[in-house]
């Protein structure tokens, strides 16, 4: 959400040419006259370059990494992200707005909308200009995380409670009594409101992976032991490797970047990776952490840490894994998570709780079961 600040200079100038008095200034000269004189807008427009290169230094102070990292986000988002959910302009307007503040209150945005806009036209297109302007920049867009829609749900609410006021007098003027509207309104909220209450009693509940990595550590953290961890890391156990996978990694960014223009980010990689060997030389627990590679290599460690969910990306079992857990191992651990077949997830988002439907979720996180290598087992 932090790049919508990139469209508010568009959102502000159609708030300042819907405030030029036509009446006043008639001719097309008038006004372009008028956007000459007006120190607002360029007051403005200095505030948001001035904003965004304190918060954004590196922008001038290193270019050329600052324009690579901007034209990946560009085509991350034209690319889409793993698994192909469609456009954004259709996604969103299916799920996440709806899902968002609730099917009811967002049926009522609609109308609520066209009710400001034949009230007080020039004050609601003024609203309406930053959703719609930012709205419009995600249409085509494949990368579709519902987070990305955070900006736009205020708007969706103001309308919504805007539609709801104005629906309730048309109803009261008819004839209807004030306290069957009040119990409609509180019919229509009532559902987002216990979702956002059932969630957040389950983010107060301790993560199945903090649980379980725990119960590892407990079991094999004194930096001696392999562990391989199945699915996408961004949901994986939090496990510190050992001191010397951080050396390993110091040395092989010690040397000459490939271009000048790299240097800078590969110095600051390497400094990453001393200041973590150092605080992994100061941790109680600490593992030899196996890649996939590895296992494709004929790897076979001593824990394998299996992690299941409905998030699909992020929880994939590879068929190998499968068979070699099935064949060489025994659970010695397990820990319920969110559950599987339970709510709706965000399939791009390493979120794991679903949006909608918590029957059978325990706690966040996905399901983990902690395996150890049956040495008695026969090879597979």
């Amino acid at each position: 959400v932090k790049y919508v600040g990139l469209l508010m200079p568009g959102a502000m100038a159609l708030a300042w040419v819907l405030s030029i008095d036509t009446e006043a200034h008639p001719t097309p000269r008038q006004r372009a006259r008028r956007v000459a004189t007006d120190a607002r807008p360029w007051i403005f427009l200095g505030c948001w370059i001035a904003t965004f290169l304190a918060t954004s230094p590196y922008a001038v102070l290193d270019p050329v990494t600052f324009g690579r990292h901007f034209f990946f986000q560009l085509d991350h988002l034209a690319g889409g992200h793993g698994v192909e959910l469609g456009i954004g302009g259709v996604y969103h307007l299916r799920h996440t707005l709806p899902l968002g503040v609730g099917w009811p209150v967002f049926l009522l945005a609609v109308p609520g909308a066209v009710l400001a806009l034949r009230e007080s036209g020039r004050a609601s297109i003024v609203l309406l200009a930053f959703p719609a302007l930012f709205y419009a920049s995600t249409f085509s867009s494949h990368t579709v995380f519902l987070r990305y829609m955070l900006p736009v749900l205020p708007f969706v609410c103001l309308f919504a409670g805007f539609g709801a006021a104005r629906l309730g007098r048309i109803a009261i003027g008819r004839g209807a009594a004030p306290l069957l509207v009040a119990a409609g309104l509180l019919v229509v909220v009532a559902e987002p409101a216990w979702r956002d209450v059932r969630s957040n009693q389950l983010l107060g509940r301790t993560d199945s992976r903090v649980v379980a990595a725990a119960l590892l550590e407990d079991a094999a953290g004194d930096g001696t032991h392999t562990v391989y961890q199945t699915g996408a890391e961004w949901g994986h156990l939090q496990l510190w490797p050992a001191p010397q996978y951080f050396e390993e990694q110091v040395r092989a960014l010690s040397g000459r970047a490939i271009t000048p223009e790299r240097q800078i980010g590969q110095d600051y990689e390497r400094l990453q990776a001393e200041a973590r060997r150092d605080e992994a030389a100061t941790r109680r627990t600490t593992f030899v952490l196996t890649d996939t590679a590895e296992i494709d290599s004929g790897a076979r460690p001593e824990y394998i840490v299996m992690l299941e969910s409905e998030l699909r990306q992020y929880s994939e079992l590879r068929p190998g894994v499968r068979d070699l857990i099935e064949a060489r191992y025994e659970v010695i651990g397990h820990v319920e998570g969110a559950g599987i077949g339970a709510g709706w997830y965000d399939q791009h988002d390493a979120f794991y709780l679903p949006f909608i439907g918590f029957g059978g979720v325990t706690r966040p996180g996905p399901d983990v079961t902690i395996l150890r290598r049956n040495e008695a087992s026969p090879p597979p």
